[in-house]
């Protein structure tokens, strides 16, 4: 029991050291070292986490966040003339999903796992195979067609050959004997 207690302890501490921090300048992209500068004086931050216009900023200790979030709270922290804001943040984690949590987003859709470029290459090498068979049995279905056709033809000219034959010999009459 004691050891649950501790372990809450040290979850609820953490918790009071992480800040979600908000009003960054519009149309510039704001880097980390940046936001870590503008809110030093108030305490060593342990990590950062920023989005597109916010940020998931962890303190060493909850007295440096309750000191940033009171001069967030009170408009003393600026960065490139944007005056910055912040509230607690739901966790301590720096992850994109506590980040989205943090600004009220719906988390990222988890893209599956793109393969190796062995295993790419493989999978390249398997559809440029399947091509090359798909066009030799196309190739041997076009050459079996004109095959059949071919000799279907044959067949025909050796039907009309006897016929022609028979109408183009003159017709022999009897010679009379003497």
């Amino acid at each position: 029991a004691a050891e649950r207690a501790q372990t809450a302890a040290a979850a609820a501490d953490k918790c009071v050291r992480t800040l979600h921090v908000t009003g960054f300048p519009r149309r510039e992209q704001v880097d980390r070292n940046a936001l870590v500068a503008a809110l030093k004086p108030f305490g060593e931050v342990n990590g950062a986490r920023i989005g597109g216009a916010d940020a998931v900023v962890r303190f060493t200790t909850p007295e440096g966040a309750k000191a940033a979030l009171a001069a967030l709270e009170q408009g003393c922290v600026s960065l490139r003339r944007s005056i910055l804001s912040g509230e607690w943040a739901v966790s301590d984690m720096l992850t994109e999903e506590a980040l989205c949590s943090a600004s009220g987003k719906p988390p990222p859709t988890k893209q599956p796992a793109s393969a190796s470029p062995v295993a790419k290459a493989g999978a390249l090498q398997a559809s440029v195979q399947q091509q090359r068979l798909l066009q030799q049995q196309q190739q041997a279905a076009s050459g079996q067609q004109a095959s059949s056709q071919q000799a279907a033809l044959q067949q025909q000219r050796q039907l009309q050959q006897p016929q022609q034959s028979q109408q183009q010999r003159p017709q022999q009459q009897p010679q009379p004997q003497q």
